[in-house]
């Protein structure tokens, strides 16, 4: 199965970009679980969540993203998506588009998550 996760941090120790390419649905949604909740105990408050590089995604999928939400909104923090219509579809049809904004690069979500945190952006933009 075609699946890969990798991560970067951008502009501050509590920023995390974690990138998925491949298909993202039951076989695979544990392991995005399991390195957001990894991701989240190491500190980050904010995650860019880029699935560009996705190509399928059932609805497993959203757990380990609803689950990461509830995370960081605990502790004051947030993640946002950034995604290709054909995944966007499964946030919106479900309301979670308005929850955690959908932004069409991982430039827009950096940006929004930098008004989040309430200071101009610093991600290189």
């Amino acid at each position: 199965m075609d699946f890969d996760i990798s991560e970067d941090r951008v502009g501050n120790d509590h920023t995390v970009v974690v990138a998925v390419c491949g298909e993202l649905e039951a076989a695979t949604s544990e392991r995005l679980s399991a390195h957001l909740r990894r991701v989240v105990d190491l500190g980050a408050r904010f995650i860019c969540l880029d699935l560009l590089g996705v190509r399928r995604m059932d609805w497993a999928g959203l757990t380990p993203v609803v689950a990461a939400h509830q995370w960081l909104e605990g502790h004051g923090g947030a993640i946002t998506v950034a995604c290709r219509d054909h995944i966007c579809v499964k946030f919106q049809v479900t309301g979670l588009a308005v929850v955690l904004g959908l932004h069409e690069d991982r430039a827009a979500a950096l940006a929004h998550l930098a008004d989040m945190d309430g200071r101009e952006s610093r991600y290189g933009m």
